[in-house]
């Protein structure tokens, strides 16, 4: 019997909470990048299978791309590359930075997902959260590498995404 009306007790949870969560907003782009987009730093150089090439001898901050006014806001902002390394001989990652009128300039980095080495495509990606009345009116979107070697990048993206529930 107890097992009976624990069970009943959690059905009904579950539907409660089913019912107050809302529509799940799917994830947008905002806006995407191709070689045919010129990017900010002319240290960078456009590969015959279209893709951005960065051949570094020291530690470099690349400027890849600004997102002016992306009109968002209460959301995760992500930024999403497919990145291949070639001997880095120390890490790389995304880095965005986000500027709000009036309060200055705030950076998410990819470090929890720096890669390092020789290493083939994969996806990588720097979110930032942006609360209610949070609107960014200019987004940074950089590659930054720490030590010398060949970085491929391409498949540029910035999305918008729903924040987690409760944020």
């Amino acid at each position: 019997m107890n097992t009976a009306m624990n069970s009943l007790l959690m059905v009904g949870l579950l539907a409660a909470l089913s019912a107050t969560a809302g529509p799940k907003q799917p994830v947008q782009a905002i806006k995407a990048f191709t070689p045919a987009d010129p990017t900010i730093s002319k240290d960078l150089v456009v590969t015959q299978d279209k893709t951005w090439l960065a051949d570094c001898k020291k530690a470099q901050t690349f400027s890849l791309f600004e997102v002016e006014n992306p009109g968002v806001e209460q959301c995760i902002v992500t930024y999403r590359a497919k990145l291949k390394t070639e001997s880095l001989t120390e890490q790389a990652y995304l880095e965005m930075w986000c500027r709000f009128p009036g309060k200055g300039e705030f950076f998410s980095r990819g470090l929890a997902h720096a890669v390092t080495g020789s290493n083939d495509w994969a996806s990588y990606e720097t979110p930032f959260f942006l609360k209610k009345g949070e609107k960014s009116d200019l987004i940074k979107l950089n590659l930054v590498v720490k030590g010398a070697g060949k970085i491929w990048v391409k498949d540029v993206e910035l999305l918008n995404g729903p924040l987690p529930a409760g944020q």
